[in-house]
């Protein structure tokens, strides 16, 4: 987790005081696309020196941040992977050119692992990715009952 932490640190900042340009997805679609659970997020920043995406980690609980850039997938008979612009399905719409003002880690005492992060933009908006049940989820907030009964603590990097 060490040099996971040291990417975060080193990503965080590349992005903070810069705006959120564009939010690609990387979708897995069936018969539709299933925008709800990205199987990777790329926020793309203004002025950013590197390109970095969001994946679950092999672990099933983790968030984790590569370099390694997405790549499409063809699944046959079990659909595909597509390389999505999402910037204007919501919650993502909300963000797009607004400034990133502090990046939090997320850390569940459920799983004893950080599970997401949490971006804070101007206008008291919050982005929260997460990793729960190996799915990539989103919110703007999350319940103090969910809080709690994961122990949820917020780490500002």
């Amino acid at each position: 987790m060490i040099k996971s932490l040291r990417n975060y640190e080193e990503w965080t900042l590349g992005v903070v005081g810069k705006k959120l340009l564009q939010i690609k997805g990387l979708i897995y679609s069936l018969d539709v696309p299933d925008f709800e659970h990205p199987q990777q997020l790329q926020l793309v920043f203004s002025k950013a020196v590197t390109i970095s995406s969001l994946k679950c980690g092999k672990d099933g609980s983790t968030l984790v941040l590569t370099e390694h850039p997405m790549q499409e997938k063809e699944l046959g008979e079990y659909g595909k992977e597509t390389i999505i612009d999402i910037s204007h399905i919501h919650p993502f719409a909300n963000f797009i050119e607004k400034t990133l003002l502090k990046v939090f880690l997320i850390f569940s005492s459920v799983e004893d692992a950080y599970v997401g992060l949490r971006l804070d933009f101007e206008n008291h908006l919050s982005l929260i990715i997460m990793n729960i049940g190996d799915e990539i989820n989103i919110f703007e907030a999350l319940s103090t009952t969910y809080e709690q009964i994961e122990g949820i603590r917020y780490s500002e990097l």
